[in-house]
């Protein structure tokens, strides 16, 4: 039970600072495949590759934090999902310079997430993190070296003698 409970509480924390340690800055070769808000002719937002946009999409230059519910809720019907997932950010909005960040909406168990730049007309990529299925195989041996961690702490504690009781 402590191993399982153990296993379970580690593994947020962990997988969240593998993947903190998976973001990197954009290669040459990453932008092709970088993400970026576009929009469609129908007027609706999504998620498409810096060099590689949908017929009949353009790339979105400039946004505001109003337009974020609209892009989120576009974004999440894009896969068919009801919620209310933030794949789009506005992160900093300054004199003519807007931050964001864009993750790709997927059903799969991967993900493609950008960190941009809007300034003057362009599109600036920073960092980038992507991953497939197989990142758990990362996250796995230190969600398991926690449980076993833990193991050891309560096996030491329980083990410990408990100090003689003079009469």
């Amino acid at each position: 039970m402590v191993f399982l409970g153990n296993c379970v509480s580690s593994l947020r924390p962990i997988w969240n600072w593998q993947e903190r340690a998976a973001i990197h800055s954009v290669a040459q070769s990453e932008k092709k495949f970088f993400p970026v808000l576009a929009r469609s002719a129908d007027g609706k937002y999504l998620a498409a590759q810096l060099e590689d946009l949908p017929i009949g999409a353009v790339l979105v230059y400039s946004v505001t934090r109003e337009e974020e519910k609209k892009i989120n809720r576009d974004l999440c019907d894009s896969i068919g999902w009801a919620g209310d997932y933030r794949y789009f950010r506005v992160l900093t909005e300054e004199e003519g310079t807007i931050q964001v960040s864009l993750e790709v909406p997927t059903t799969h168990d991967s993900k493609i997430k950008g960190w941009y730049v809007l300034k003057q007309g362009s599109i600036i990529p920073q960092r980038i993190v992507k991953y497939g299925p197989g990142f758990a195989f990362i996250v796995m041996p230190w969600t398991v070296l926690a449980s076993l961690t833990g193991v050891a702490i309560y096996l030491v504690l329980v083990r410990r003698k408990k100090p003689n009781q003079t009469r």
